[in-house]
């Protein structure tokens, strides 16, 4: 196992956990902007709206890139098992 190897597999960490993250992040971003404007517009200041609000967004892209993140994650687990007996040998 060299310092190369660990630093990639951290960043392909990185990156895998990013991209699984980005579309509840971006669904939960875009709702609590909405819910703002939707807020200065009426003047309504229930925090409870904009929170139940988000949860349901963020909840229904969870439930939506679920197929998605479980394949990615199997493939990025798959790789990192295949590649142990690489390790083992040096």
């Amino acid at each position: 196992m060299t310092t190369e190897w660990v630093i990639a597999l951290g960043r392909k960490s990185l990156i895998v956990i990013l991209s699984l993250s980005m579309p509840m992040l971006g669904v939960g971003m875009v709702l609590g902007i909405l819910m703002s404007v939707v807020q200065t517009v009426t003047s309504i200041k229930d925090q409870s709206m904009t929170t139940v609000v988000k949860i349901v967004g963020v909840v229904g892209a969870l439930l939506l890139s679920l197929p998605w993140i479980i394949n990615t994650l199997v493939t990025f687990i798959n790789n990192l098992y295949l590649s142990l007996p690489m390790l083992v040998a040096k």
